[in-house]
């Protein structure tokens, strides 16, 4: 199967900038609009991840590739289940959240939002790596 990756790769850069301005807001929101924020982020990240990984998408298209960075493919894969978990667990926390739990809860946020960001940095690297040569 021949793929597209321009256009792969033009569709994901696309829907990672959408999740950083969310993930830029989601740093700098309050209480009050941080369960609404996690609601949207955890529906983009869902379309997203599914995205990414269906059929003719960018992992298919990365195995086709590089059956050498396998590894790397699965620990990417793993990635999106963390993240979702970690991002719906927040989301039930945050509902629950009162104004004493609120420093802490905010604190996690940031630091699943960081390894979030560190996923999207190792995507892009290996599209690099394998694509723009």
């Amino acid at each position: 199967m021949e793929y597209d990756i321009n256009s792969i790769y033009a569709d994901l850069a696309n829907q990672h900038q959408h999740i950083r301005t969310l993930l830029r807001d989601l740093k700098e929101c309050d209480h009050v609009h941080l369960v609404p924020m996690l609601e949207e982020l955890n529906t983009v990240l869902g379309d997203h991840f599914s995205r990414e990984m269906r059929a003719g998408g960018f992992y298919e298209a990365i195995g086709a590739k590089a059956v050498e960075h396998r590894n790397e493919v699965q620990l990417l894969e793993r990635d999106h289940i963390l993240l979702r978990s970690s991002f719906r667990g927040l989301l039930a926390r945050a509902k629950l959240a009162s104004d004493a739990s609120e420093p802490e809860l905010l604190k996690e946020v940031a630091e699943v939002a960081e390894c979030l960001y560190d996923h999207e940095r190792r995507e892009n690297q290996m599209v690099e790596a394998l694509f723009r040569k």
